[in-house]
């Protein structure tokens, strides 16, 4: 039998060969570069990052605040000009632990005017509760603080950090009022969800303060429900403090919201903020004050 002879290749067959090959090259080129490029976009985010948020505010004279402020402002330009290269890394360096403190209320705040999604205003609580409060300033630490409660996050460590703020004031100059830290923590504290009061029974048990720990048992006690009744009784029972249990024990006979008369109540956190801001800009016609 004879063997048939195998046919050659055609120069068809070695031309697509070819191409197929440059096709796969390029590929792993562009992969290549797009990697280098990422890796080099991530290297030059982090160096500009610690090249400008390398100072705190509250160490610095007013003309050398002023030039770190433009340095500030091109960062803040940097981010929202590339925010598909730069945002999950600005949401990388606020989750991560090792960065300046007031770059975690600044670089919140750049976060906070780019997204507020409940995720990104979870990172922006986590953030802001690691910055120094000396360096901040105070009615704006608040008004971020009731729009993030107000939004459902949890900002029981952001109330409890006002409360420990022996000068806190929070200033309202439509209305000339002054807040102090402890009203204005009783403010954002209105508007927790019910779920949170074991946090805030958590914080009473743990916070070696007693004026803090008096002003967390107000805040459970306003929350009117029986997990805040519940709280309050197991804190008389483990207390040995006779000054706070006396104090306490007005609050434990409160009756639960579950037990009130019932009444249509519509009021929900929308409302509420509505009103709060139409009171703040004197659009008193809006809420329903009249002359």
């Amino acid at each position: 039998m004879k063997c048939r002879a195998a046919t050659p290749p055609s120069i068809h067959a070695f031309s697509v060969g070819r191409e197929n090959m440059k096709f796969k090259l390029a590929l792993i080129l562009i992969f290549f570069a797009t990697g280098l490029s990422a890796i080099q976009s991530r290297e030059a985010f982090f160096e500009k990052l610690h090249e400008v948020y390398d100072f705190y505010p509250a160490d610095l004279s007013r003309e050398e605040l002023k030039k770190k402020f433009k340095a500030m402002d091109e960062f803040w330009e940097l981010v929202k000009n590339s925010q598909e290269d730069y945002l999950p890394l600005l949401r990388e360096s606020l989750t991560g632990l090792n960065e300046n403190e007031w770059f975690h209320f600044d670089g919140a705040a750049l976060l906070r005017s780019l997204s507020q999604s409940l995720d990104d205003s979870k990172i922006v609580a986590k953030s802001i509760c690691k910055c120094r409060l000396v360096d901040v300033n105070k009615t704006h630490f608040f008004w971020l603080v009731l729009a993030l409660t107000n939004e459902g996050v949890n900002t029981v460590p952001l109330i409890t950090k006002i409360l420990e703020e022996p000068e806190y004031r929070v200033i309202v100059p439509q209305h000339a009022l002054i807040l102090g830290g402890e009203q204005a923590a009783i403010q954002c504290s209105l508007l927790l969800e019910e779920e949170y009061v074991p946090l805030l029974r958590a914080e009473l048990k743990s916070h070696p303060n007693p004026g803090v720990k008096k002003t967390l048992i107000r805040m459970i006690a306003l929350d009117v429900s029986e997990k805040g009744q519940e709280a309050i009784k197991k804190f008389l029972e483990e207390n040995e403090d006779s000054e706070l249990t006396t104090f306490v024990k007005r609050y434990s006979k409160q009756k639960s919201k579950d037990n009130l008369p019932a009444i249509d109540i519509s009021i929900k956190h929308e409302n509420l903020n509505a009103f709060l801001t139409a009171f703040e800009s004197r659009d008193y016609q809006s809420i329903g004050f009249t002359n």
